[in-house]
């Protein structure tokens, strides 16, 4: 019986209120309940009190109800028919009784309030979701900024370190006058077993060591930038049996370079040499000299000074300039032994 009830029409209302039919109290009951807290207990009352209801007349049951309009909240069509379920599960009753006694207690009122709330909770939350996720966006893109920022930062200083390096292949030895940074000095590598970074805290030096091989006329070869030091290739690595010779400017042409002050250097003075795994090597001073170019010998220079096993041996040039050989006429030489 309850498949064929069908709720009459009223108008353009028709989709979301259905209409009371008191012939059909039963199968009306079916289709909307209000399930608040004022009607529950109507419905559980009535289970009790069916008899002296079931006696009035359709039109009695209609003028009561009218009277007593409960409150109420209305829920769309579908989550009645949970709440309906809900009742039932809970309290077995008979059915037929039962839901009519509650549709003839709620009356007419019950009948024209059953409308559509759930857009109100739904807009609420598109809001909610939509500010969550402009907030998200903000973040990320506020992140992605910075990040960005700091990138563009960190390559702009790569790119003006290489380009220097660029434009020293084109300048000659000493040529380059350009202050060598720390952060260039901490960045700079070579392999582990090579000399990296050479320290002499009596002078105030910390540099970088680059490697260093002959001219086309035979000469050892002297970094392009006046406040780096280098190492003569076919000298010792540092760790190894005998000496690692290492060179670097006294002067630019308008400024003093990183061995400016090399023949101030004493017996008993110290030096580090750090390679490119890290380890660092300590040497002491045992003997300074400063001679003619033209008597300096190699021989001397590539090993270690006395009865030392490893050394590091420094030379600079000093003494006036000689202009058709674009260099100094003496030479600065410091040897040391490893501590």
């Amino acid at each position: 019986m309850l498949d064929n009830f069908t709720p009459r029409s009223r108008g353009p209302r028709a989709s979301s209120v259905v209409n009371y039919r008191p012939e059909n109290e039963v199968l009306y009951a079916k289709r909307v309940i209000s399930v608040s807290e004022v009607i529950r207990p109507r419905v559980e009352a009535a289970t009790t009190s069916t008899t002296s209801v079931s006696h009035q007349t359709p039109s009695q049951t209609h003028h009561t109800a009218a009277h007593e309009a409960p409150s109420y909240r209305s829920y769309e069509v579908d989550e009645v028919f949970a709440k309906i379920a809900a009742i039932e599960a809970e309290t077995p009753f008979n059915a037929s009784v039962s839901l009519a006694t509650a549709s003839a207690s709620m009356g007419a009122a019950v009948v024209d309030t059953v409308r559509v709330e759930v857009k109100r909770t739904t807009s609420w939350l598109r809001y909610v979701v939509t500010g969550v996720v402009a907030m998200i966006v903000l973040a990320l893109t506020g992140y992605v900024s910075i990040d960005t920022w700091i990138t563009n930062s960190e390559v702009k200083q790569v790119v003006s370190e290489r380009q220097a390096t660029a434009s020293a292949v084109v300048l000659g030895e000493g040529e380059d006058e350009s202050e060598v940074t720390d952060t260039a000095i901490d960045r700079y590598t070579v392999a582990g077993d090579l000399p990296r970074v050479l320290t002499i805290d009596s002078l105030g030096v910390r540099a970088r060591v680059l490697p260093m091989s002959v001219n086309a006329d035979g000469a050892m070869q002297a970094p392009v930038n006046i406040f780096d030091s280098g190492w003569y290739g076919a000298s010792a690595k540092p760790g190894t049996p005998g000496a690692t010779v290492i060179d670097a400017h006294a002067s630019g042409a308008t400024r003093e370079g990183l061995f400016a002050y090399l023949d101030t250097l004493t017996i008993g003075d110290e030096l580090s040499l750090e390679r490119g795994d890290g380890q660092t090597f300590t040497y002491r001073v045992t003997h300074t000299e400063t001679i003619p170019l033209n008597e300096v010998d190699m021989t001397k220079l590539l090993t270690p000074y006395g009865t030392a096993t490893e050394g590091v041996n420094l030379i600079t040039c000093t003494g006036s300039w000689l202009p058709d050989q674009k260099t100094y006429d003496h030479r600065v030489m410091v040897y040391t032994e490893r501590v």
